[in-house]
């Protein structure tokens, strides 16, 4: 019986760690989950008069637009993570809740922007990079990165400012999970609007 069992043993083990070693080698993919942002915005309902004629600029901000070839922000050890259509709303959410914090007169769409004012400011965030990534998941420094490209146009659609602006966070011994790879860019996408809202010529552009 004893012969019977050892070597089917053996074989057995040999089998269980052939199965497992893939697992341990090829890791997976996550999907970043996104925190609730800052500042939540707050919307101008009515007109904004200046003097005779004149309208203070409302400003409404457009769709993020991505400039990335994939989704795809990196990797922490063996997992990978993507960071798209939450990063896409984050920002522009982001971006809003700044704005409006701010004293920028908010508006939630052009159609209502124009309704309010015949000054208008078109807000858009283009997604030129992002980087994310720790050699494992337990030992060492998580780096979260990325680039954002903040346009601005008037009324008529003519281009009045562009700029990027890079922002990033880090954390370490940060487990390598969905909503810690969230947080770790959301972060990022902070420092990185509130360079915006700070700069001089991006705040002339929108009228402040």
């Amino acid at each position: 019986m004893t012969r019977f069992f050892g070597p089917f043993r053996a074989s057995f083990a040999a089998a269980l760690l052939g199965l497992s070693i893939p697992v341990l080698v090829t890791g997976c993919t996550k999907s970043m989950t996104f925190p609730l942002t800052s500042a939540t915005p707050s919307y101008n309902e009515s007109p904004i008069q200046l003097t005779a004629g004149q309208f203070r600029p409302v400003v409404f901000v457009s769709q993020v637009m991505d400039d990335r070839q994939s989704n795809i922000a990196g990797a922490v050890g063996s997992v990978t993570f993507q960071s798209g259509q939450g990063l896409h709303q984050f920002v522009h959410q982001e971006l809003e809740g700044q704005l409006s914090s701010g004293g920028v007169p908010l508006s939630r769409s052009e159609a209502d922007a124009r309704s309010q004012s015949n000054s208008t400011r078109e807000v858009v965030a283009r997604i030129r990079s992002v980087n994310y990534g720790g050699a494992t998941s337990l030992l060492h420094k998580t780096v979260a990165g990325v680039n954002l490209l903040i346009s601005v146009s008037d009324e008529s659609g003519r281009p009045v400012f562009a700029q990027t602006y890079f922002g990033q966070s880090s954390r370490g011994r940060a487990l390598a999970t969905s909503e810690n790879g969230g947080e770790l860019m959301a972060q990022a996408v902070q420092e990185a609007v509130a360079k915006a809202v700070r700069d001089t010529k991006f705040r002339a552009s929108v009228g402040l």
